[in-house]
C-alpha cells in the first residue's frame, strides 16, 4: 500500500511485524480456518521503502506498507475456474470483508498510517 508520508515521519525503521490475536497459534489457525469473519489467525507487516535505501529520491514524501495474511482456499473455492476480474458480486463483497478486517487489524497496531493511505489494494486467489 502506498503511504503519503515518509518512513521516518511514520517512524518506520525497517522492522517487521507479526501481529497475533492470541499466543495460542494452533486455536487462532482454526478458528478461522472455521471462521474467515473471526479475527485473522496472524498479519504479517512489512515496509520495502524503509529497506530500500533509495526509495525516498525516487518517491519523496512517500512509504509503503505490506500486509500479508493467510487465508483458506476453500473460502474461493467457489471461484476456483473462474477469471480475474470476472468473479462477480459474491467475490467482491468478500474481497471487501477481508481488506476491511486486515485494515481494522493492523491500524489500531499503527493507527498513523490509516488517514494516510494513497493506494491501497488486496490481492487475493
Amino acid at each position: 500500500m502506498g503511504i503519503k508520508a515518509t518512513d521516518a515521519a511514520l517512524g518506520l525503521n525497517g522492522t517487521n511485524l507479526w501481529i497475533y490475536p492470541s499466543l495460542d497459534h494452533d486455536a487462532n489457525v482454526a478458528r478461522f480456518a472455521n471462521d474467515i469473519d473471526s479475527p485473522f489467525a496472524s498479519l504479517y507487516i512489512s515496509f520495502p521503502s524503509s529497506k530500500d535505501p533509495d526509495f525516498a529520491n525516487r518517491c519523496p514524501g512517500r512509504s509503503t506498507v505490506e500486509v500479508l495474511t493467510f487465508v483458506p482456499f476453500e473460502a474461493f473455492a467457489s471461484w476456483r475456474d473462474t477469471k480475474w476480474k470476472r468473479r462477480g458480486a459474491a467475490y467482491d463483497s468478500l474481497k471487501q470483508n477481508l481488506r476491511q478486517g486486515s485494515r481494522q487489524r493492523w491500524s489500531g497496531t499503527c493507527p498513523p498510517w490509516q488517514e494516510r493511505l494513497i493506494m491501497p489494494s488486496c490481492l487475493l486467489p
